[in-house]
């Protein structure tokens, strides 16, 4: 966000307590309903607060009500659900790299259904590379860069982090060679990060797409150096 940290970035980590409750409910269809539709559904409501002590008004505390098909016998089942619903960021950072500022979906003026399902499909494979990206920078998952990338843009990411890098411990790559989280770091200086994650947070699906492209770009020069035979 323009101007400074985008307004989650601004909030600090804390630890919250929750209670769970859950229990079986059933909902009617609306008087304006197709006759088509059920009566009636029978559900499951999970019903996640946090528990405040005294007056403390600093955060916006937690409540979540979630309706589930899924039938649950016991607490555990039941935060299995608030965990899968915690995993919704997940795809809203998806989506966010499939519009504007990322794949831009939403630009595409083919014609045909047929062809706009192909390009969205090959804009969607882009989008999940970005996200593992992203689930992967801080180093706590760890994968090998070779998952996602080829062996000519493994060298042109290790040749650019020569540039990248500064003198200061803070200016280098933290992370372990060839990693993810190795990759995403660089990927986020070529995108415009200034590398500096506690002050303006790590590179978010954006940056790395812009990042994504220059490495695009730069190995497609590294290729044909390679095929020049110069005499």
């Amino acid at each position: 966000m323009r101007g400074g940290l985008e307004p989650r970035l601004k909030r600090e980590k804390r630890t919250a307590q929750l209670e769970i409750r859950f229990g079986l409910c059933k909902l009617h269809r609306s008087k304006t309903g197709e006759k088509c539709d059920p009566e009636s559904l029978n559900m499951t409501v999970v019903d996640v607060i946090e528990i405040v002590e005294g007056n403390d008004t600093k955060y916006e505390s937690v409540h979540w009500t979630l309706l589930t098909s899924h039938k649950l016998e016991n607490s555990e089942e039941a935060w299995k659900i608030v965990d899968w619903y915690r995993k919704r960021w997940n795809i809203e950072q998806l989506f966010r790299s499939t519009k504007k500022g990322g794949m831009r979906l939403e630009d595409i003026e083919l014609s045909k259904g047929e062809s706009i399902k192909k390009l969205s499909f090959l804009g969607l494979l882009a989008s999940i590379k970005i996200l593992q990206l992203t689930l992967c920078r801080d180093g706590k998952i760890q994968r090998n860069a070779s998952d996602l990338f080829s062996t000519d843009e493994l060298s042109v990411l290790q040749a650019a982090q020569k540039k990248y890098e500064g003198n200061t411990e803070k200016q280098k790559n933290p992370h372990k060679i060839c990693s993810v989280a190795w990759a995403h770091w660089i990927l986020g200086r070529m995108g415009g990060w200034k590398g500096y994650t506690k002050s303006e947070g790590p590179a978010g699906p954006v940056t790395i797409k812009r990042g994504l492209d220059n490495l695009h770009s730069l190995v497609k020069g590294w290729r044909l150096a390679k095929d020049v035979c110069i005499t």
